[in-house]
């Protein structure tokens, strides 16, 4: 029997599932084929190599005695040879007097240089590169006892203290107990008008340090010049210069 054309089932159209395939194996495909390109190009390098290894071997001998004839740096000698000199670190700032020796030791030692220089910059203090410990010295001082200051010793309190004490010491040890037990309230009356104008009307200033002045070791020996005048001179600078006891030059005088 022949079938007639329009009997026979017509075929399907392509989806999207069969189009999808067929670029993703043609891109496999095409990826199979650059790796292989690629694994031949290597093959071929490598021999290119290996007939070259026999003219270099020469050059490698020379290239071995000359690099052990050279000496290998260390990081550390590397790092010592980077660093500038204290007479060349001075001519790169502007203000060479705050440079020390130890300067060129910092990782930058120009931002350092800029810091120490900076207006109102507090400096390290002096005893960070000491050896021994902080106040090591003063460990055979004596201290002084301390003393009140002038408006407060004007109020007497220290006498009053003194004779509470000199009862305290003459009281047998029932009676001292007994005070400890029940003490008692207001053993030193003192004008209390009196201690207000001391703490009010005549309390004076201490003696502070400006800002930046850090203590160090012995700083409480040392001499202070601001507290010294010209012109007034001592009795025993005056005998060993050879000037009467009374005599003020005209030219301290007007000072």
């Amino acid at each position: 029997l022949i079938e007639d054309e329009s009997d026979s089932v017509p075929a399907k159209p392509a989806s999207h599932t069969d189009i999808n395939l067929k670029a993703r194996t043609a891109a496999l495909l095409a990826e199979e084929a650059a790796a292989a390109n690629e694994v031949k190009s290597r093959r071929s390098s490598f021999a290119d190599m290996d007939g070259g290894r026999h003219d270099d071997s020469q050059s490698g001998h020379i290239k071995a005695d000359i690099s052990e004839g050279t000496e290998v740096l260390s990081k550390k000698k590397l790092k010592r040879l980077s660093r500038p000199t204290v007479a060349a670190l001075k001519q790169m700032v502007n203000r060479p007097d705050v440079v020390e020796m130890w300067d060129v030791c910092a990782r930058d030692p120009l931002l350092l240089i800029h810091l120490k220089a900076y207006r109102n910059t507090v400096p390290v203090p002096r005893h960070w590169c000491a050896k021994r410990k902080y106040l090591q010295g003063k460990r055979g001082f004596e201290k002084p006892p301390f003393k009140l200051p002038e408006y407060i010793a004007r109020t007497g309190i220290m006498d009053m203290r003194q004779t509470v004490q000199d009862k305290d010491a003459d009281k047998t040890l029932k009676t001292k107990m007994r005070e400890k037990i029940r003490p008692k309230v207001g053993k030193v009356d003192i004008d209390y008008h009196k201690l207000h104008d001391a703490f009010f009307k005549y309390q004076t200033k201490p003696k502070l340090s400006i800002h930046g002045d850090l203590y160090y070791e012995g700083k409480e020996f040392e001499i202070k010049l601001k507290e010294k005048k010209p012109g007034n001179l001592s009795d025993e600078l005056r005998a060993a210069l050879g000037l009467p006891s009374g005599a003020v030059s005209l030219r301290f005088s007007l000072i």
